[in-house]
């Protein structure tokens, strides 16, 4: 096992929800399933963010592409993000449907963007949340934030720099879990719409072993989450 951005063992399935688009694992990956919701930045509207979607499934976490209107701003998207996992919840609770009792009730949140700061909103809000990715941040939110967070910047970053980043990640209490991942080698601040385009596939590695470790309780991924990123830099409580 290695930090990868491979697909995972699973077949996935994808279907229309009131929220976004869901995509689930099927074939032989056994249920209860954690669930993680996504959304975009400025000017996105949800089909930009969808290859995260199949390799989180794939890896048996359920993920939701959040519709958002380009406007929406971090607090409207943070607000959109807590919607899915409240639909996720009532799927869940349903007599039927391809997630009915098949959802661990384990929920996170990420973003791009204007959408990374929303989720830092998200997760300063809903403490239960269990993990919180943001990717290039944008107008995110440190203080209060008890959900254990990642977060993805890129050096040549001049919409939303890392200092953005380091401004959420400073602001989040100890002893929060958290993790700051500055990507160097041009990285721009259009390099994060599918989990291999920044840095070669850093932020989908890192996020997928983020995801594996406190989305769903995952220990194995934990030395592979605290290895330094090549061609960059991290810095993180979590031991």
């Amino acid at each position: 096992m290695g930090l990868t951005t491979a697909k995972g063992p699973y077949q996935t399935m994808s279907a229309p929800i009131m929220t976004g688009t869901v995509y689930y694992p099927t074939g032989d990956a056994e249920p209860p399933f954690a669930a993680v919701v996504l959304c975009g930045g400025f000017l996105n509207t949800g089909p930009e963010m969808e290859s995260w979607a199949p390799l989180y499934a794939s890896y048996g976490i359920v993920t939701v592409i959040v519709t958002t209107t380009g406007a929406d701003l971090p607090d409207l998207r943070a607000t959109k993000l807590l919607a899915a996992v409240d639909e996720l919840e009532m799927m869940n609770k349903a007599t039927s449907g391809p997630l009915a009792g098949k959802l661990a009730g384990r929920y996170g949140t990420s973003g791009y963007s204007m959408g990374g700061g929303g989720t830092t909103i998200a997760s300063g809000s809903r403490a239960t949340l269990k993990t919180s990715v943001g990717l290039a941040p944008w107008g995110g939110v440190g203080e209060g934030v008890k959900v254990p967070t990642l977060l993805l910047c890129g050096d040549a970053d001049t919409v939303a720099p890392c200092a953005m980043a380091e401004g959420v990640y400073g602001g989040i209490p100890e002893p929060t879990p958290k993790m700051l991942i500055q990507i160097a080698g041009g990285v721009t601040h259009f390099n994060w719409f599918g989990p291999t385009d920044a840095g070669g596939g850093t932020s989908g590695k890192y996020a997928l072993a983020f995801q594996k470790v406190f989305l769903e309780g995952d220990e194995r991924w934990k030395p592979l989450l605290l290895m330094k990123p090549q061609g960059g830099s991290y810095e993180t409580n979590i031991k």
